[in-house]
């Protein structure tokens, strides 16, 4: 389909601009052609034709890659968002992580306080009690001196 376009540019290229090429057909070495129509005949070498048309082979290459590195382009930035958004994920993840461990810290933080209170208030709970024994003994003992 695009190979037509491509020998009519190179056939008008090589032409004048007001000319009209109606078919092009192939002449045999040594044969003959005469003109019988009403304007211009033109012809083309082989060679030529086959350099036209490796060339038009070369461009629709050329245009096939350029369209696979068009959908590579795009699943590359497709690849990349998804990169990114994982990325993004991984991030908010992270700190959500890291705020839940400084809330545990910051709870272990309290009760190792209440621990450390409680465990004063027992001590001296304990020391009172061994003063309430000390004061209970002395009492007795002053009041079994002063009864006998």
């Amino acid at each position: 389909m695009k190979k037509i376009p491509i020998i009519l540019f190179a056939l008008l290229c090589t032409i004048k601009a007001n000319a009209q090429i109606e078919s092009i057909g192939i002449i045999k070495p040594g044969a003959s052609i005469t003109n019988t129509h009403a304007f211009d005949l033109y012809y083309m070498p082989k060679g030529k034709v086959i350099k036209l048309l490796n060339f038009q082979t070369k461009a629709e290459m050329d245009s096939m890659r350029v369209e696979k590195y068009k959908a590579l382009t795009s699943n590359y930035q497709e690849r990349i968002y998804l990169s990114d958004s994982t990325i993004a994920l991984k991030t908010l993840e992270a700190d959500f992580w890291h705020q839940k461990l400084l809330q545990n810290d910051t709870e272990l933080e309290q009760q190792r306080i209440e621990y450390i209170k409680l465990q004063d208030d027992k001590n001296r709970i304990a020391r009172s009690r061994i003063y309430y024994f000390i004061a209970g003994v002395l009492a007795t003992s002053v009041v079994y001196v002063v009864v006998k």
